[in-house]
């Protein structure tokens, strides 16, 4: 993180690591699967959603009044196509800066479009 104080986008990447280590903490890079990264990208939930949904549930609750249902709403494909972009940079760090893994086990998409991570 030190080498990354000056990036803007610091705090997003913050956001990033933590939804990775969600997923993966624990386990050996050089095991993680390009269907299990595709798999925890896909299952994303918008997690703004469900603070709002938080904050209505607290506030009903406080008030004696029934708790609204909470219906996980997805990511946008932009999100999905970040947190790809940035598990890929993490991973060809890990490969060519680090010497942690042979070699990134995802490459990028044809397109620019992600509608191929099942999104």
């Amino acid at each position: 993180m030190r080498e990354k104080d000056h990036k803007r986008s610091l705090d997003d990447d913050k956001t990033k690591i933590e939804f990775w280590l969600q997923h993966f903490s624990g386990r050996d890079v050089s095991k993680i699967t390009a269907e299990e990264v595709h798999e925890a990208v896909n299952g994303m939930i918008n997690r703004k959603h469900l603070q709002v949904w938080e904050s209505k549930r607290d506030a009903a609750m406080r008030k004696g009044k029934p708790v609204p249902e909470y219906k996980p709403r997805q990511v946008s494909q932009a999100t999905k196509a970040q947190h790809l972009s940035f598990i890929r940079s993490l991973l060809r760090a890990a490969a060519n800066d680090w010497g942690w893994i042979k070699q990134p086990l995802l490459s990028k998409p044809a397109s620019r479009s992600v509608s191929g991570y099942g999104g």
